[in-house]
Formats: structure tokens, sequence, C-alpha cells
């Protein structure tokens, strides 16, 4: 999962870079960014992870 968040997370920020939000975002470092952002999501959605995986699980199996 977290490759695919990474990526994620990664296209925006390069959406970003390209876009409206270029001088700001134009001299950021992607890969350390998307590394700190998918950190910090997951840390805030610990619990509504845990909730969906569980509901996940009982509704498969």
């Amino acid at each position: 999962m977290e490759n695919y968040l990474g990526q994620y997370i990664a296209d925006i920020l390069r959406d970003a870079s390209r876009g409206v939000y270029k001088d700001i975002y134009g001299t950021m470092n992607i890969t350390d960014a998307t590394d700190e952002i998918s950190e910090d999501f997951v840390a805030a959605m610990e619990n509504e992870i845990e909730n969906f995986v569980d509901d996940y699980l009982m509704n498969r199996f």
C-alpha cells in the first residue's frame, strides 16, 4: 500500500509543482515530501485504516 500511497502523493505534488503553485513548489524535493506526507497521513488515519481493514475482513471472510 505504501507504494501506491506514495505514488499517488508524488503525482499530486508533481502536478502542484507544474501548476499555479510552481513558484512555491518548484524547488521541493518530491521524494522527501512524499515520504513525509505518507508517514503523516498514515499516522493521522491510523484508527480509520484499522477500522477499514477490520470491516473488510469481516465482510470478506
